[in-house]
C-alpha cells in the first residue's frame, strides 16, 4: 500500500477505537499515528530487508512486540492513550497490508503470508484504482467519526437521537449534578 493509504488507515482505525475508548485525540497522537503507521516500512530503508527479507520480521507479530516492549516506558509516563495509539497504528499497517496482493508474514519466522481475503483476485494492489477507492473511503470514514471523538461518543450518541432522557443526562454530566 501507498504510504498515505497506511497514515489515512491508520487514523481511522485508531480514532475509532480511540472513540469506543474514550480517548478524545489531540494533534500529539496524529502525529504518533503517522509515524507509527509507517513503522513497519523501516525494512525498505534499512539492512533489515537484506538479512530477512521484505515485509517479514518488522510486519510480524514478533515486531509488533518489539515495539510494544519498547514503547512501554511510555505508559510509565503517563502517555497510555499514546502507547495505545502507536500499537493501533501498526496493528492498522500490518491489516491493510494482509489485504495486499502480497501479504505479510504475521508469524514471522514462518514465512507463510497472512492475506485477505484468501482468494487473490480480491487483494488490492499498491497504487492501484481499487487502493485509491480504499483510500477516499477510509478519508470518509475518518472525517465521519473525527467530530465523534471530539464530541464524545455518548453525547454524540445522545444528540443523534435527541431523547429527553439523553438530553437531562447530558445536563446532568455537564452541570456536575
Amino acid at each position: 500500500m501507498k504510504k498515505i493509504t497506511h497514515v489515512v488507515f491508520s487514523a481511522t482505525f485508531c480514532t475509532i477505537l480511540a472513540t469506543v475508548a474514550n480517548i478524545a485525540l489531540r494533534p500529539v497522537h496524529f502525529v504518533a499515528m503517522a509515524v507509527a503507521s509507517l513503522l513497519p516500512n523501516i525494512d525498505h530503508f534499512t539492512p533489515i530487508e537484506r538479512s530477512f527479507g521484505r515485509r517479514t520480521i518488522t510486519h510480524s507479530l514478533l515486531g509488533f512486540c518489539v515495539v510494544a516492549i519498547v514503547a512501554l516506558p511510555l505508559v510509565f509516563f503517563k502517555a497510555g492513550s499514546l502507547y495505545f495509539i502507536v500499537l493501533v497504528s501498526i496493528a492498522g499497517h500490518l491489516l491493510i497490508d494482509c489485504v495486499n496482493k502480497e501479504g505479510v508474514c504475521l508469524f514471522y519466522p514462518s514465512l507463510s503470508r497472512a492475506v485477505l481475503p484468501k482468494n487473490e483476485q480480491y487483494r488490492i494492489k499498491r497504487g492501484s484504482k481499487t487502493e485509491t477507492v480504499l483510500l477516499w473511503v477510509t478519508v470518509g470514514i475518518l472525517l465521519i467519526t473525527l467530530p465523534i471523538n471530539q464530541a464524545g461518543l455518548r453525547p454524540a450518541l445522545h444528540h443523534l437521537v435527541r431523547t429527553q432522557q439523553s438530553a437531562v443526562t447530558d445536563y446532568l454530566s455537564f452541570s456536575g449534578a
